[in-house]
């Protein structure tokens, strides 16, 4: 039954062109801080956390951003929150931060599980799911949660999603080559109808004052779409934001 549902949705991933051209798109923030990055100050434009930059291997896609635009605008929105990269100036890292931007489609199979041929049994595999479960919910989708709000992240991650993730780790433990992780960042959308050149300024602009703070729940902010790129953006609007039940917040 599960897997019908799947089928059901699939046919919706193209609903964003049925009424017109689109205007908005809605951006998923999830950051999730772990014990060891708690124990750290937040950075202030006074008082900047050092990073070592890191690209992960990527996907050469033809409506992807060229990279030196991408690692500009990571840059700007990092600085914008107190991290600068290492430099003659600066050259003790306390972070390794480390970047990946694309899109990620769902990868979903037919199974036919027939006892015989007067029986069959019809169903989906989505063998990507805990993967886009991830990256709209982050640590969130691991734990329990009411089948009904796991079905709803289900269908964010089945029509697929453009996406940039910032991942923090202590740069004196990888040196060590440990990985001690510290803050785990992801902020998407959907991919349907849209190019990742048109949205993946707006993504990391929206998801800089997030960066390195928990967010609990996502936070979905409705943003212009804009396209090439450009980040001349107005201030966002929060549509939701549903704090952590603990009520901490880094």
């Amino acid at each position: 039954m599960r897997w019908m549902t799947l089928a059901l949705v699939l046919p919706l991933a193209g609903r964003a062109e049925l009424f017109g051209p689109r205007t908005t798109t809605q951006v998923r923030i999830v950051v999730d801080v772990t014990a060891e990055g708690r124990k750290l100050p937040s950075p202030t434009v006074e008082k900047p956390v050092v990073y070592f930059p890191v690209t992960a291997e990527l996907e050469e896609r033809a409506d992807a951003p060229a990279r030196q635009d991408v690692h500009r605008w990571l840059a700007q929105a990092l600085a914008s929150q107190g991290y600068i990269p290492v430099s003659p100036e600066h050259d003790r890292p306390s972070q390794l931060l480390v970047f990946e931007w694309g899109e990620m489609e769902p990868r979903i199979e037919d199974i036919d599980g027939r006892v015989d041929e007067e029986n069959p049994i019809l169903g989906q595999k989505f063998w990507n799911e805990s993967e886009l479960l991830d990256l709209v919910a982050g640590q969130r989708a691991q734990g329990p949660m009411p089948w009904w709000k796991r079905e709803g992240l289900r269908r964010e991650g089945v029509a697929g999603r453009h996406f940039v993730r910032l991942v923090a780790y202590d740069y004196e433990a990888a040196k060590k080559q440990r990985k001690v992780l510290l803050w785990h960042a992801r902020v998407s959308t959907h991919s349907d109808g849209v190019k990742l050149n048109e949205v993946l300024a707006t993504l990391i602009k929206a998801g800089a004052p997030h960066f390195g703070r928990q967010t609990g729940d996502p936070v979905l902010i409705h943003l212009p779409y804009v396209p090439a790129g450009r980040v001349e953006l107005g201030d966002p609007t929060v549509e939701e934001y549903l704090p952590p039940s603990d009520g901490t917040k880094k």
